[in-house]
């Protein structure tokens, strides 16, 4: 955890796009694989970020009581290295994400984030 740039989840996936397709709308629940066959249906990469994003809340980001605190200092991220822009909105719609253009700019992206610092006091310690 950095003080000052807080903490990133990030999730890659190398995936090919021709191979991914939303089940209903963009940004849904699920989506769906194709396997060579068939589409088999699967939970959005989505899913997995929030749930990333939820065990690091309640381990480092609660108040005396236990309660969430909202915070800059958390942020997910999804990278498509072999995405471009349109094709992961298609899959996935609005979503923190960097695509295969942007990839070159993602550490300076990260190094650059502003409104994370985080209060020490606020935090919860993890525990060892």
């Amino acid at each position: 955890m950095h003080p000052d740039k807080g903490v990133w989840v990030i999730e890659v996936k190398d995936w090919n796009p021709s191979r991914y397709r939303p089940v209903r709308n963009p940004g849904g629940r699920l989506i769906e694989v194709f396997d060579g066959d068939r589409w088999i249906p699967r939970p959005s990469p989505k899913s997995q970020l929030v749930s990333y994003e939820k065990t690091f809340r309640e381990r480092f980001f609660v108040d005396f009581a236990g309660a969430w605190l909202p915070h800059q200092g958390l942020r997910v991220l999804l990278v498509l290295p072999r995405f471009s822009r349109d094709e992961a909105v298609q899959l996935l719609g609005g979503f923190p994400l960097v695509v295969e253009q942007e990839l070159a700019h993602l550490a300076q992206q990260l190094s650059e984030a502003s409104d994370a610092r985080l209060e020490p006091d606020r935090i919860a310690e993890a525990k060892a």
